[in-house]
């Protein structure tokens, strides 16, 4: 994400060199002495160095502790492909010969170019499942929110007009006493008036919902 780069599987033949790799990897404080893989990155094209003496390789080091992660990794020869998906590049492939006479040619970095194609696609394939299991859950979510909030109005509309009805009927029913019917007639008002409220209330946290559905 962003501008950062993240080193996710290394692999040696020798597995006690793996944190030999990870260390020269570190060791590059330089941005004008970037590693190949950077600059694939930067760039979105491969980059093949069939060749390359030890003199040469050495020559790369940005301090004393470096050179010595280099000769211990002996690297000759080394090629890095993109990985990419819809005109961008998010990561890169890295093959390197070490401690070893064969070198890389322009046939085996075609080769890798193909497997980092194929490894796109499966990776894109990948990112586009976890977005939509995401989607589907910010959906469920937004839905249980929903039902949850109907529950809610229906329960506190039901309330006030509950006791609205009830006085209305009694009212009509002549139940009242004289005496009384102010007082029906105020709890009629103040529950007419909650419910009112209620109304204005709900109808903004609906629309706040509708925003967050989206």
């Amino acid at each position: 994400e962003g501008d950062s780069v993240e080193e996710l599987p290394i692999a040696h033949v020798v597995p006690q060199k793996v944190e030999l790799v990870r260390e020269a990897l570190r060791l590059f404080p330089d941005p004008g002495k970037a590693p190949t893989h950077v600059r694939v990155l930067q760039r979105g094209a491969a980059e093949l160095v069939e060749s390359c003496s030890p003199e040469e390789v050495e020559a790369i080091a940005t301090s004393s502790e470096h050179l010595e992660v280099i000769r211990a990794l002996a690297p000759r020869s080394w090629m890095v492909v993109p990985l990419r998906a819809h005109e961008q590049t998010f990561g890169t492939i890295s093959l390197v010969w070490s401690e070893s006479n064969r070198h890389y040619s322009l046939s085996d970095l075609m080769l890798a170019a193909e497997l980092a194609r194929r490894a796109s696609i499966a990776i894109d394939n990948a990112r586009l499942f976890a977005l939509a299991r995401e989607e589907r859950a910010r959906a469920e979510a937004a839905t249980r929110t929903k039902d949850e909030f109907v529950a809610v109005v229906s329960h506190e509309l039901r309330t006030p007009l509950n006791v609205i009805v009830g006085w209305l009927r009694l009212l009509r029913s002549g139940s009242v006493p004289e005496g009384r019917r102010d007082h029906a007639l105020e709890v009629i008002e103040r529950n007419a008036n909650a419910q009112s409220h209620l109304v204005g209330d709900l109808l903004v946290e609906a629309a706040r919902l509708e925003t967050f559905s989206r």
